[in-house]
């Protein structure tokens, strides 16, 4: 993965196939409560997990579910871009991130980007 943006997800069925697509890269995922970043499970990102058939039945119960991302356990970082609060883009670190990191950017629902990192990784 050298740079790969996407999209706002809003269909409840991309959302279940952007989390099994993210432990199919071996990120372990929970599920959030829907449009927020507070988790559904007991033990938040603990539960995080890669496996399907779990993954499938969180979002089978929650199909609104958001993803959580156990940043630590999947071996990468998420910063969080909050341009329409804030002001700032952040268009440089993030074009230099790009350039240097195997990057993964998405919109979030509230305007900003989320920018998921290997920080272990060059590329």
């Amino acid at each position: 993965m050298k740079h790969l943006k996407y999209q706002v997800i809003e269909d409840k069925d991309s959302l279940l196939s952007w989390a099994l697509g993210y432990a199919g890269r071996g990120w372990s995922v929970f599920p959030l409560k829907p449009k927020k970043k507070a988790p559904l499970t007991r033990h938040g990102w603990k539960d995080a997990t890669t496996s399907e058939d779990t993954i499938r039945e969180w979002w089978k119960q929650h199909p609104d579910a958001n993803i959580g991302l156990a940043c630590g356990p999947s071996g990468v970082v998420v910063l969080d871009f909050d341009e329409a609060k804030d002001g700032y883009e952040g268009g440089e670190l993030l074009a230099k991130l790009q350039e240097e990191f195997p990057t993964l950017t998405s919109q979030t629902g509230g305007g900003g980007t989320f920018s998921t990192v290997n920080p272990t990784a060059r590329g």
